[in-house]
Formats: structure tokens, C-alpha cells, sequence
């Protein structure tokens, strides 16, 4: 998937925008059916025990998961991070199996007149401030 996919990219905004929607309307029946329920409490027995408060207990606890989970669904920056955390992982994973090729940097090394280790890239530089050093004595 290119990062660019307007597909890809309109599919993912409705999916968040869906799980929204669907959220509101668990929220709207939640509070249809307990004013429904009120209203018979109240039209049967309005000095008896509250019983609707047990339903609008059960079924809050089932109001607030669906709104944790819908937040943690539907938040860009929340998703954003998970989806780099999933990258990662897959990633450590690959290198894990070795399904991913890993180059070590190739470097050439030998050693200069005094024994010193040198490397290719250091010895051009080197070289070229040896010879900067001679001139100057000259």
C-alpha cells in the first residue's frame, strides 16, 4: 500500500468515521431505552426500588468499553503509533528470521609505514595532508 492511495486512504477514514457513528448510535438507544424505562418505573411504582439504575449500570459499563475502544480506534495519533510500533515489530522480526539481508559497511583497512591501522577513506584524507605538510616544508 503506497502511502499516497486515495483508495487506501478513503477506506481508512470511513472505517474510523463508521466506528464514530456506530458508537453514537449505541449512545442514542442507550438513552432512549432508559428514558423508555424511567417512564415506567415512574408511571408503576415511583416510591418503590429504582430497578432502572441497575440496568443503567450493567449496560454503562458496556457504554463506557465501547467509548475507550472507539477512541483508541479512531484517534490519528493513537493509530499512528501503533501502526509504527507494528512496523517495528514485523521488522525486528524479519531481521530475527533473517529475512531481511543485513550488509555490514564493507571498509578497507592496512596498516601505514608506522603500524598504524588505516582505512581506505582515511588514508585518501591522510594522504592528502601528508602531502599538503610536505609541500609547505618545501
Amino acid at each position: 500500500m503506497s502511502n499516497f492511495d486515495p483508495e487506501a486512504i478513503r477506506a481508512k477514514i470511513e472505517k474510523r468515521h463508521k466506528k464514530r457513528q456506530e458508537f453514537y448510535v449505541h449512545v442514542g438507544i442507550y438513552i432512549a431505552v432508559h428514558l423508555l424505562l424511567w417512564f415506567i418505573w415512574f408511571s408503576t411504582t415511583p416510591t418503590g426500588f429504582p430497578w432502572p439504575l441497575i440496568i443503567m449500570f450493567a449496560w454503562g459499563i458496556g457504554i463506557v468499553a465501547d467509548a475507550l475502544e472507539t477512541y483508541f480506534e479512531t484517534n490519528e495519533k493513537l493509530a499512528s503509533r501503533r501502526e509504527a510500533a507494528i512496523e517495528r515489530e514485523i521488522e525486528r522480526e524479519r531481521a530475527r528470521l533473517g529475512a531481511v539481508e543485513f550488509e555490514k559497511p564493507k571498509r578497507r583497512a592496512h596498516l601505514s609505514d608506522d603500524g598504524e591501522l588505516v582505512y581506505e577513506d582515511e588514508s585518501s584524507e591522510t594522504s592528502e595532508e601528508e602531502d599538503s605538510r610536505q609541500t609547505r616544508r618545501r
